[in-house]
């Protein structure tokens, strides 16, 4: 059974407020375009049902034909003055509503890059990027075109519905309130569907991002070799079989409720209409009721069944709008750690920068999510600190930890005797150049791929620097383009593609052109082997000069030049030495490093 969800954090009335705001500051024609549809909307309708009585007075009183020309001449010429009027303005209003949707969608893209990391890290997160993200992307059936059109038209239909109840309640009062119980009817079981179909919109979340990964990452050209070499494609379908199975069943059952609500709907109206088409035939048969006011009448009443029923659907079309609204704002405003009211200052240009890891804790959840218990470390100024140990001992935490992507569950972590929570998020970030696990290569040029930034605000003298430091720019000289060829085939089929040895010396020249205080290496190295991979760990040590280095491996030998190396084991640290010293020590370190000894009888990385 679906979970029962809790009441929406903001109103109906709230989301309409904030719609309304940005269209205020963003967009102000729009607003006058919107004012003029609905004026027009409400004056159209109502005119028109004026047009056949008229007619018919008309005739029944033996006007002349001078005078029925007149008459509905001037009728149809405000009608179609009104009907060209709100032509323009719907058609400009549309325009200007696939902007308002556009502005969301980079407020949304933009959040996803500079909120904290653990907004978006881990299926909770991605979930509800996932659901912020499907309130724009159905085109005019997305949240906020909805929720602009419902609100026209309620204001339409609200409008024309006290013109018209004041109309029909001078033929009987009770006969509004007859129309309105019915409508009344059609309105609950239309929130009935709705609210069935929130409750699932968790769950169908959960199958989309499922099935855009089996879709769209299958079939990435990195999974490509794996997919064909070991037989993947019908897993895959099948994979998205089973998905689509149970998407199928849950949009069903979402169906099977709006099925039911259509019958309701149905029986009400029938209901509704005959009633007051049987009470107009017997005031004419009793000569109570004019020809000409039986068709205002039965004009009237039929309108009236319409914008009360436009009226009960866009209520119900608001309310479901409303709720997409809220997951857009749910991941919008959701609140980023505070920063600091008097942020410590970044450290001056060229000062050596210490970290101290101190009783630090820190779980991903669950009993089973402790990765650090009362962790505490400490890195000396322009120190090169080696941190190995087992997969999933917690190396790659620390660096989580200290970039400020994650907060420790306690303990503190201090830059120089500063805790991090005093620096602003953006600063903490300028302290640290790091290569992670993910290479990441964008489909930018190879300089903006080294600067990250624009081409115009990248010093190419210093990209050219950085490629020979990292022993990359004769390859690049021979690349056509130099260092302004795209990158990767996605985005340009002449892009530029580079080996693995490449792309590792790629991010070190995007290290070393950031020049940040203090160097992370987080096993980017991972797929080289073991020979590869020391070379390049050796090479980054050369460059790194008298900055603080972080290198976190899983493989021994890489890290034997750094001052000292800590073993992870249990969540803390378990040895700590020199290369020498933890061989000596005869405990761990020195077992697994028996146990990888063997690559390196070739090639020894000297201590």
């Amino acid at each position: 059974m679906p979970k029962k969800k809790m009441k929406p954090w903001h109103t109906v009335w709230s989301n309409i407020g904030y719609l309304l705001r940005d269209i205020a500051l963003e967009y102000k024609l729009l607003l006058v375009f919107m004012i003029m549809e609905c004026v027009c909307g409400v004056a159209i309708p109502f005119l028109a049902i004026f047009v056949p009585k008229e007619a018919v007075a008309l005739v029944t009183e033996k006007a002349g034909m001078e005078e029925i020309w007149l008459r509905l001449g001037l009728l149809a010429a405000m009608l179609t003055v009104l009907a060209a009027v709100k032509g323009l303005a719907g058609s400009a209003k549309y325009v200007y509503s696939n902007d308002v949707r556009v502005l969301y969608q980079a407020r949304l893209l933009m959040r996803s890059l500079t909120c904290d990391f653990d907004q978006v890290d881990g299926a909770s997160g991605l979930n509800r990027y996932r659901k912020a993200n499907r309130t724009l992307e159905r085109g005019d059936w997305s949240g906020t075109s909805v929720l602009m059109a419902a609100m026209m038209d309620i204001g339409v239909s609200g409008a024309s519905f006290i013109l018209l109840s004041g109309l029909i309640a001078l033929l009987h009062p009770l006969m509004v309130v007859y129309l309105i119980l019915l409508s009344a009817v059609n309105y609950l079981a239309l929130n009935h569907a709705r609210r069935y179909q929130e409750s699932r919109k968790d769950e169908l979340a959960g199958i989309e991002r499922k099935l855009y990964y089996v879709e769209h990452h299958s079939a990435d050209a990195k999974a490509a070799k794996d997919v064909r070499i070991y037989t993947m494609a019908n897993w895959f379908l099948l994979l998205r079989e089973d998905l689509m199975e149970v998407y199928a069943r849950v949009l069903g059952q979402i169906k099977e409720r709006h099925l039911r609500t259509g019958a309701v709907q149905a029986l009400t109206m029938l209901l509704r209409d005959g009633a007051a088409y049987a009470y107009l035939i017997w005031l004419v048969s009793a000569d109570a009721l004019s020809a000409a006011d039986f068709v205002l009448y039965l004009g009237a009443v039929t309108a009236f069944s319409g914008w009360v029923q436009m009226l009960v659907e866009n209520v119900s079309r608001i309310q479901g709008a409303s709720l997409q609204l809220n997951d857009m704002r749910d991941f919008l405003e959701a609140p980023d750690r505070q920063e600091p009211e008097q942020p410590h200052a970044l450290p001056a240009p060229g000062t050596p920068v210490g970290i101290e890891f101190r009783r630090v804790s820190f779980s991903y959840g669950g009993p089973a999510g402790q990765v650090l218990s009362n962790f505490s470390l400490h890195i000396a100024p322009g120190e090169k600190l080696a941190v190995v140990g087992l997969n999933g001992a917690g190396k790659s935490t620390l660096v989580k930890l200290l970039c400020g992507f994650s907060k420790p569950d306690s303990g503190d972590i201090l830059i120089n005797g500063l805790n991090i929570n005093g620096f602003r998020k953006q600063d903490l970030y300028m302290l640290f150049s790091a290569v992670f696990q993910d290479i990441m290569i964008f489909p930018f040029t190879i300089a903006e791929n080294i600067s990250m930034t624009s081409a115009q605000k990248t010093d190419r003298a210093r990209v050219w620097s950085c490629l020979e430091l990292a022993g990359l720019a004769e390859d690049i000289r021979r690349i056509p383009g130099g260092i302004d060829a795209n990158m990767l085939k996605a985005m340009d089929e002449h892009g530029v593609e580079l080996s693995g040895g490449q792309q590792q010396k790629l991010l070190m020249a995007r290290a070393l052109y950031k020049d940040a205080p203090v160097l992370v290496l987080d096993e980017p190295t991972a797929a080289l082997d073991p020979i590869a991979e020391s070379e390049t760990y050796d090479r980054f040590h050369r460059l790194c000069g008298e900055k603080t280095a972080i290198y976190i491996s899983h493989r021994l030998a890489s890290t034997r030049f750094c001052h000292r190396i800590v073993l992870i084991q249990g969540g803390a640290v378990a040895e700590a030495g020199s290369h020498a010293e933890l061989l000596e020590q005869g405990g761990e370190y020195a077992r697994m490093f028996r146990i990888q000894s063997h690559y390196y009888r070739k090639q020894e990385v000297p201590a």
